[in-house]
């Protein structure tokens, strides 16, 4: 099976690469699989912590999800919310958005000291059917239980 062409990712074509070590250490307290945005952080927090840790990748840092992204931090995540409330009720939404928006606030934190790592923008999340535009309403009640800040509209074309 060939794999189809993709544009080659922003992050992929700028970024620096990050020297690794050959060998693997003898031991180590945890190891940590997949040297992504989560990995990473991850692996940031556990060492913070006085533990000894390991990121183990298969490709590059950034190779896969967090390489292909548009690297944003954001609260929206198409109808995440109220597939989260209909599968698990209010209080899972609820721990869901406080916990997106702890994320999305500490590595903001982490990153306020790099000049121009952060401008802020509009997110937004679209429908262009009927059907597509009920759910987006369930995703706004959704949003609302889950604390977190969005507005509810309607463009006509």
């Amino acid at each position: 099976m060939t794999r189809p062409e993709h544009p080659e990712s922003l992050w992929h074509r700028t970024g620096a690469t990050i020297d690794v070590d050959a060998e693997l250490p003898d031991r180590a307290s945890v190891v940590i699989a997949g040297a992504g945005l989560a990995g990473i952080t991850t692996a940031l927090l556990l060492a913070r912590g006085g533990v000894d840790v390991v990121v183990i990748e298969a490709d590059r840092v950034g190779a896969r999800t967090t390489g292909n992204t548009t690297a944003k931090l954001s609260a929206l995540q198409g109808t995440a919310y109220s597939s989260i409330r209909r599968h698990n009720g209010d209080t899972a939404v609820r721990d869901y958005g406080r916990a997106t928006m702890d994320a999305r606030d500490w590595l903001a934190a982490e990153l306020a000291g790099i000049d121009g790592a952060i401008e802020h923008r509009d997110a937004l999340t679209y429908a262009a059917t009927d059907s597509g535009a009920a759910l987006l309403t369930a995703e706004a009640e959704a949003l609302a239980v889950g604390a977190v800040d969005a507005v509810a509209g309607a463009a006509e074309p």
